[in-house]
């Protein structure tokens, strides 16, 4: 484009330069198209500009517009029984399948599954096995068969948005949010998105108190190269904020963390979970909330109270870190594979 400008102007006061050499123009024709023709190409490239913009907040909110609609579809508004405040039994799902729409088949079937009341539940298996779609059928997604129940209530029961209020989670595909570095994390729990101490805690429990300590006005910062002053993290950094943000909420009765830590490095995800089961030993004396940690990394695994391991979309063995290894199934092999490879 300004190859074709530069050409275009050349020609243009070539053009002028020639009429007043025939005496159909003047001098003063020749200063104009000069200073004339910078200045329209710089409304051009503004006008242009304004365009894409424009565009781009269209694209916005059009995917605005789509996820309210969606959400309203998929959000059972029939339930009106409020959530309840402590988990005394625990979550249950009895025959529940799902298949993603457009797809012929199920990501996951006839799933069977009770988790306790305060327990650490961790989901295994290999790429595929339907882990994460197991983990967003307790928080996001609507099944296509079976029930999920929360202390013998059919999910469909309860009111969706208390139902929402308290859970939380972290995933491996979490948002960029370009916010202020407090923002970002706020969202977590915006009832608490001002509050300067639960800031604080899960900024902590997030092990983003380096990330927040480096950047140039704290907390404050904008993140994001869009915008002016704006500043761009590193994919762990990112991830940190997000484990941040989804621990907003301090007593969740369902925590959900899928792959939430898959830009760390191994003794900072063993790190950062210690420091998460001290914290969250005392929820779950507080409430019965369920964590629920989707890892491939055996390290982390085996602190959980109980161990779901899947295949193909099934569920195919539960049980303790100790029981699974005596069972000498499926998690047996991929413990001992991966101990093999640190060795």
């Amino acid at each position: 484009m300004t190859m074709l400008f530069t050409i275009g102007y050349g020609c243009a006061i070539a053009f002028v330069l020639w009429q007043t050499r025939m005496g159909a123009l003047h001098a003063g024709d020749v200063a104009m198209v000069v200073l004339l023709i910078p200045q329209l190409d710089r409304t051009a490239s503004g006008l242009a500009t304004s365009t894409r913009q424009m565009a781009r907040m269209l694209d916005t909110v059009a995917g605005l517009r789509w996820l309210r609609r969606y959400a309203e579809e998929h959000s059972w508004p029939s339930g009106r029984t409020p959530a309840p405040t402590r988990l005394r039994d625990g979550i249950r799902l009895r025959s529940v399948s799902f298949g993603y729409p457009g797809s012929s088949g199920q990501a996951v079937s006839d799933l069977n599954l009770f988790l306790p009341a305060g327990s650490t539940v961790a989901i295994i298996g290999d790429n595929g096995a339907g882990k994460s779609t197991l983990a967003k059928l307790l928080l996001l997604y609507d099944p296509t068969h079976g029930v999920v129940e929360i202390d013998g209530i059919d999910l469909h029961e309860l009111d969706p948005r208390s139902w929402h209020e308290r859970t939380s989670a972290g995933f491996q595909d979490f948002v960029k949010y370009e916010f202020t570095a407090q923002e970002t994390i706020g969202i977590g729990d915006l009832a608490r998105m001002n509050d300067p101490e639960s800031l604080r805690a899960a900024t902590r429990r997030g092990g983003a108190t380096d990330v927040l300590a480096e950047l140039p006005a704290g907390s404050a910062t904008q993140l994001g190269r869009r915008f002016a002053g704006g500043v761009d993290l590193s994919g762990g950094q990112w991830q940190r904020l997000a484990l941040a943000r989804a621990f907003m909420r301090p007593r969740p009765l369902l925590l959900v963390l899928d792959e939430p830590t898959a830009a760390l490095d191994p003794e900072a995800e063993h790190a950062l979970f210690e420091r998460f089961a001290a914290a969250s030993s005392r929820t779950t004396r507080h409430n019965g909330g369920i964590t629920v940690l989707v890892s491939h990394r055996f390290s982390t695994v085996r602190m959980a109270d109980l161990i779901v391991v899947m295949e193909a979309g099934r569920v195919i063995e539960v049980g303790t870190h100790d029981e699974l290894l005596a069972s000498g199934g499926l998690y047996h092999e991929l413990f001992n594979l991966q101990a093999r490879a640190y060795m």
